[in-house]
């Protein structure tokens, strides 16, 4: 650890810019970092190679961020009443509508969701505890090809 210098670092770093997204690669130095102020803590090295790195602009890495949709006031609005029409009319036309207000009210995420459990909501307290998510893990051999599942 003590033979990392920060040119070490920033050449990592710019060659991450060239492949990956602005946000992965400053995930990459949000995570060497700490690690880096840990050995100076402990004396493994006297100073951190990451603070004299810099991140590349945003707009000159190779891959851009994707822009994220938000939804607008209106469609959140039909998304609501939709969901009063299915528990007014018990209808099963669109059964999975309170699924959508709950992550609009709540932020969650789909993968949070999906892993939710009864056991996980507090009707007395009307409070929903959130400790788990589910994942797709793709079935790849040796050489990352995928294994189709029978």
């Amino acid at each position: 650890m003590g033979n990392i210098t920060s040119n070490d670092i920033q050449k990592l770093i710019n060659k991450m810019s060239k492949s990956l997204s602005y946000s992965s690669v400053k995930k990459i130095i949000e995570l060497l970092r700490p690690c880096f102020k840990h050995a100076v803590l402990v004396g493994v090295i006297h100073k951190n190679p990451c603070d004299a790195v810099i991140l590349p602009r945003q707009n000159s890495m190779a891959v851009k961020t994707k822009k994220i949709d938000i939804l607008t006031d209106k469609e959140v609005s039909v998304i609501k009443d939709i969901t009063n029409d299915v528990i007014c009319k018990k209808s099963r036309k669109h059964k999975h509508a309170p699924v959508f207000v709950l992550i609009l009210n709540t932020g969650l995420r789909c993968e949070e969701v999906l892993a939710l459990e009864f056991s996980d909501i507090d009707f007395d307290k009307k409070v929903l505890h959130v400790s788990k998510s589910v994942s797709i893990i793709k079935n790849r051999d040796e050489n990352d090809v995928k294994i189709k599942l029978k």
